[in-house]
């Protein structure tokens, strides 16, 4: 088993104090998926969108902490370990910095319903506006009356809270409420942002509004948030079906579909389609070296979809007769570009020749805040040269260095429309579509996590 820590670059050092009961349990599982991530015994958008999911749910609910900041930085901690034990999952960071959205989103309303009851009684409002007709009489009625209201020492009104969230805003409204307690205690001089259990106490020594009501309101805020963050995991788990269930309007019969590489959801999106009684013909593209695309030529098959399997090679020679080019995806970019198998911006480009329509099926959680990738043309994901020039071939070996990318990039030019599992959208509305999935502050891949 790992030490009972866990280290990321964001310069917080996860340790069993920042969570409560199983804590060695927990940072276990997150070690543990780092390692899967790395040796890249879990691959695919999906897989680790769920797998992080999974993981980001049970470090929520364990997590201890005295401020929404706090529980923050210790989700931040986990997604930035887990993005760079393999930063071309994509997946990882989207699905982090959804979660910190939805956190700090069920914060605020779960704050924003008890602040009302906060501010409604009497002893709660603001300090009393100064009577002076009856408290301090003017003593020159000669006098100007600027120089008569010079003599009033009125208090100055509260400064106002900075626009920091809800939290910022009780944190404000329950450091009033401690400084005008009953039992005549002083104002507290501590910052805003500090945790409002601590902030105060009277002359009698007893905290008003004590931990235990913050304890109970973040235990009550944290199972709100473990709901939301169990919507993400459904969302991806049902992300084929939706995507797939409207399929019947964008491909007809009679239709000529081309296609590369493996991809679950293209897989469902076409399958769906001639389950609702369209005729239509398949052309896959084998993908050398790695031809997924025998799987997916074998998967629609087996479904009752005429299929065709096609060496990479012959796409150019295809397209003339292709109606329709469906491409899957490994990640979409905020410029309405994406990264995707290896040949698929051969794909597009072609058929950006002859004008034939690039359709791309994907789920939201593959939205991504990046606007570029290593290269314009690759991800520079390489992999092993092995499936191209074994060492067999020992004298060619040695002359040649071979690279075997992944992934493409396809600029957005290249693409028509995005069917995602909330519904249709051309590459110019994806950067709106990745700012409501994520906050401002965590759209930054460099700093947010």
């Amino acid at each position: 088993m790992p030490n009972a820590t866990s280290t990321s670059d964001t310069g917080l050092v996860l340790t069993e104090r920042h969570f409560r009961g199983k804590a060695k349990a927990t940072l276990w599982q997150i070690s543990s998926l780092a390692d899967r991530l790395r040796r890249r015994q879990i691959v695919g958008s999906n897989a680790t969108a769920h797998e992080t999911a999974l993981l980001l749910r049970l470090v929520v609910s364990n997590a201890k902490f005295n401020s929404i900041e706090q529980l923050l930085a210790i989700v931040r901690a986990v997604g930035k370990q887990l993005t760079a034990a393999n930063p071309k999952e994509f997946a990882v960071g989207n699905v982090t910095r959804n979660v910190l959205r939805l956190i700090r989103e069920e914060y605020q309303q779960a704050l924003a319903a008890t602040l009302p009851s906060a501010v409604s009684s009497p002893s709660h409002s603001e300090p009393p506006t100064p009577d002076i007709y009856t408290s301090r009489r003017l003593s020159n009625p000669s006098a100007s009356l600027s120089d008569q209201l010079s003599s009033l020492r009125i208090a100055p009104p509260p400064p106002t809270p900075p626009l920091l969230g809800g939290f910022s805003l009780l944190t404000h409204a329950h450091a009033r409420r401690e400084s005008t307690g009953a039992g005549g205690g002083t104002r507290s001089s501590s910052p805003l942002g500090s945790p409002p259990a601590l902030a105060v106490q009277n002359t009698s020594g007893d905290r008003q509004g004590g931990p235990r009501d913050w304890d109970d309101f973040n235990r009550k805020s944290t199972t709100v948030m473990i709901q939301a963050i169990q919507e993400v995991i459904d969302e991806i788990e049902t992300v084929y079906e939706q995507v797939a269930k409207n399929a019947s309007l964008h491909i007809r019969s009679s239709e000529t579909i081309l296609t590369i590489g493996r991809s679950r959801t293209v897989e469902s999106f076409l399958k769906a389609a001639a389950a609702s009684g369209g005729n239509f013909t398949v052309y896959v593209a084998e993908t050398a070296p790695f031809y997924t695309g025998h799987e997916t030529a074998a998967s629609l098959s087996s479904a009752g979809i005429q299929t065709v399997l096609v060496p990479d090679a012959s796409i150019f020679a295809l397209m003339p007769r292709i109606s329709k080019v469906v491409l899957g995806t490994h990640a979409v970019l905020a410029n309405g570009g994406l990264v995707a198998v290896s040949g698929s911006a051969l794909a597009a480009s072609v058929a950006r020749l002859h004008t034939t329509p690039v359709v791309v099926c994907t789920g939201q959680f593959k939205l991504s805040p990046l606007r570029e990738t290593y290269h314009e043309y690759g991800a520079m994901d390489l992999q092993n040269p092995a499936k191209v020039l074994g060492f067999e071939e020992g004298d060619l070996v040695d002359t040649v260095d071979i690279a075997v990318p992944y992934y493409d990039y396809v600029k957005p030019e290249l693409v028509d429309v995005f069917i995602t599992n909330d519904g249709e959208y051309p590459p110019n509305s994806i950067y709106r579509l990745v700012k409501e999935e994520m906050m401002a502050d965590d759209d930054d891949h460099d700093n947010a996590l």
